[in-house]
């Protein structure tokens, strides 16, 4: 029996090395391949994956000598750059807001989207008697707001008061951190 085990023939040691490291040679290769492969595959999808935004966080809305002083609010489109998958928009309308100047340096911005459903909220200017009533106005639900952007009617179906965004104000313009909130919800969201 102990006969049986040698019928088994042997490979020289120098085959067996040399098996090995073609071996090991393959796998290198195969590792150098696919590593470039899946890169240049994620990159090609990575755009895809991120969702359209603007590029800046500050946006250059107006001119500050261009709002009213009086604090009568103004709305204004945002425009931007927007990046959506493998496109650049340059300056396409992403929004609109409204802008309210309250002295000579300060500037307060709402989105114009109501909290409730996302419709246009409007400026209005209603006569009650003798007096003139402004403020922000929700046609969807009938929703009032003041010139502060909080709810004006005792029982309101917009969940909060409207968004409120970031505003610097730079060399005589006003810049805007313009971001989107998610509707529908008590709470300050943003969509992302």
């Amino acid at each position: 029996m102990a006969d049986d085990i040698s019928l088994r023939p042997e490979l020289p040691t120098g085959q067996r090395r040399g098996f090995f490291k073609k071996l090991l040679a393959l796998g290198a290769w195969i590792a150098a391949y696919v590593a470039p492969v899946g890169a240049a595959v994620r990159s090609f999808f990575a755009p895809a994956r991120q969702k359209g935004q603007p590029t800046a966080d500050f946006t250059q809305v107006a001119p500050l000598d261009s709002l009213p002083e009086d604090g009568t609010p103004k709305k204004i489109p945002i425009l931007a750059q927007r990046r959506d998958a493998w496109m650049v928009y340059p300056n396409e309308p992403i929004g609109q807001i409204f802008l309210r100047r309250l002295g000579k340096e300060q500037v307060v911005a709402f989105q114009v989207k109501c909290p409730h459903m996302g419709c246009a909220i409007s400026y209005v200017e209603e006569k009650q008697g003798q007096e003139v009533v402004k403020k922000f106005y929700c046609p969807c639900h009938k929703a009032n707001f003041d010139l502060d952007g909080r709810r004006t009617d005792a029982v309101s179906e917009s969940p909060r008061d409207m968004d409120s965004l970031e505003v610097k104000i730079e060399g005589g313009f006003v810049y805007v951190q313009f971001k989107n909130f998610r509707t529908g919800t008590p709470t300050k969201e943003e969509e992302v």
